[in-house]
């Protein structure tokens, strides 16, 4: 594992905007203007030695004082529990920074300080100008000066935020503080969107890749909202030219960072959502490939070996220090050799993963234990399967979703009908997992009319019940009549859909 430290924290680029402001919502006899902050601080929070700038993750800083607190620009100093500037402890008194950061000009970060002591949870609203904040980030008061990292903008626009806080008691809420998003690189992807019955798709982000094919200007993975406008993006994986490609990126399980997986040179990345610390897990991982899934807590699973082998793979969790931890020593456990693991996904409900193969077309679930549940679809099987009806065996499968309820969707990319030039057609399937009967009936297909997908294709439940698949260039939402409602277009790995960009992953 190795800190690439990406930081970029240079004390010109990164002092930011001060703001000094009475809480809105409660009295207070000490509000400030913009014009600085008050003197006589030796920097934030002054005797608990500041933001440095070495550290990772906290707010650029000057140095062991952290952010000068003597003049215009600076924070003054508060001792715990104290008020600034001689104030009354308890009156509500913001003192507030933010800057774009300076890897994703989409990205602002919000540091602040407030004279209430013992804060039990506070956190930042924020949207377009001139309306009511549409998003919520959490703030994490654990971080030095409560650094909040604002993402999920559109490029070059105007937007406000403003902190709440509370302290269980008494409930602050600074003034609204106007900052304008910076631009989106040009090299970035430029998605088409074509929408159907107004309002009819989900409104939210799609966490993504490049794919398999690939220029060196293209991030190598991005989110872009249903608007189809980019909203963050990296080029951390450095994928250069169409013969690689990036099969996958989650968020971590906080959200506070975005896990790249490239398709074929085995590199994991952990890129913070600042854009500013990458880590690189690729030697803890060697020979990993396709896909993985994130944990609570931080870190991955993901699949180990040599595609296509008949020995030699295995499943392991990889905690965010770089410690491995088996999970499946050997596939042979849990299905007959021939194997092409491509898709991976964790379950919290039950601590389970469900583990798509290519070769051997079928999918496994299987405990954190590692002891096998079920075996979906193939031959022979190791342990409990089901019986399909309604539904014949298929050929290849990738992306799939098992659902709460019991329905398992899955993207198959050989349905056995064909386009004009013979390729093989993609479909998505759904069918309903019977444990008591041993059955799985199919209820749901959709098949394509264009669009040979020869590698990854996903499909995931949306919260509004469509179903959002990714084959071929594009990126669908299609509804249960079989109407696509919404769709993109450009070149995609697999696909993750979110309404916020904050808080545990939906699926």
């Amino acid at each position: 594992m190795t800190h690439l430290g990406q930081r970029m924290r240079g004390r010109a680029a990164l002092l930011g905007i001060l703001v000094v402001a009475a809480c809105v919502a409660c009295s207070s006899s000490g509000s400030k203007s913009d014009a600085g902050g008050p003197s006589g601080g030796g920097g934030a929070n002054a005797g608990g030695g500041g933001a440095s700038a070495a550290g990772a993750g906290e707010v650029p800083g000057t140095g062991a004082g952290g952010l000068a607190g003597t003049g215009a620009g600076g924070v003054a100093g508060t001792a715990p529990g104290g008020a600034a500037g001689g104030r009354p402890a308890g009156t509500c008194t913001f003192e507030v920074q933010h800057m774009p950061s300076p890897a994703i000009g989409t990205v602002e970060i919000v540091t602040w300080t407030l004279d209430v002591a013992d804060l039990t949870e506070a956190h930042v609203d924020f949207g377009p100008a001139g309306a009511s904040p549409t998003v919520t980030a959490p703030v994490d008061l654990r971080e030095p000066l409560h650094r909040t990292v604002l993402v999920g903008m559109k490029g070059q626009k105007p937007h406000t935020f403003r902190i709440v806080a509370t302290d269980g008691a008494k409930t602050c809420t600074s003034p609204d503080v106007s900052f304008t998003t910076g631009a989106v690189p040009s090299a970035a992807p430029k998605i088409t969107t074509t929408k159907g019955t107004p309002g009819a798709g989900a409104k939210g982000f799609i966490v993504t890749t490049v794919g398999i094919g690939s220029t060196s200007s293209q991030p190598d993975a991005y989110i872009f909202d249903t608007d189809g406008d980019l909203v963050w993006w990296t080029y951390a994986a450095g994928v250069s030219g169409a013969s690689e490609g990036v099969s996958r990126a989650h968020l971590s399980w906080d959200a506070k960072a975005l896990w790249v997986m490239t398709s074929s040179t085995a590199k994991v990345l952990s890129v913070s959502m600042d854009g500013m610390t990458v880590t690189d897990y690729s030697n803890t991982v060697p020979g990993a490939h396709h896909d993985f899934a994130v944990l609570p807590g931080g870190g991955f699973t993901t699949m180990l070996g040599k595609r296509g082998s008949a020995t030699g793979h295995s499943i392991v969790e990889v905690k965010a220090d770089g410690t491995v931890i088996p999970v499946v020593t050997d596939l042979g456990t849990l299905y007959r050799a021939g194997f092409y693991p491509n898709a991976i996904h964790y379950y919290p409900s039950d601590d389970s993963y469900t583990m798509s193969d290519r070769a051997m077309n079928l999918f496994v679930k299987f405990k954190r234990t590692g002891a096998l549940v079920w075996q979906l679809g193939g031959s022979n099987p190791v342990g409990k399967s089901f019986t399909l009806v309604g539904l014949s065996q298929w050929t290849v499968n990738h992306g799939h979703q098992l659902t709460l309820d019991g329905h398992f969707l899955f993207f198959n990319n050989y349905s056995g009908a064909t386009d004009a030039a013979g390729n093989p057609l993609p479909r998505v399937l759904e069918v309903l997992l019977d444990d008591a009967a041993g059955t799985a009936t199919k209820t749901w297909e959709y098949q394509f009319t264009s669009g040979y997908v020869p590698a990854l294709g996903d499909v995931e439940r949306l919260p509004n019940g469509n179903v959002l698949a990714s084959y071929a260039g594009a990126v669908a939402e299609i509804d249960r009549s079989g109407t696509v409602v919404q769709s993109f277009q450009y070149g995609f790995g697999y696909v993750d859909f979110r309404t916020s960009l904050y808080g545990p992953p939906p699926r």
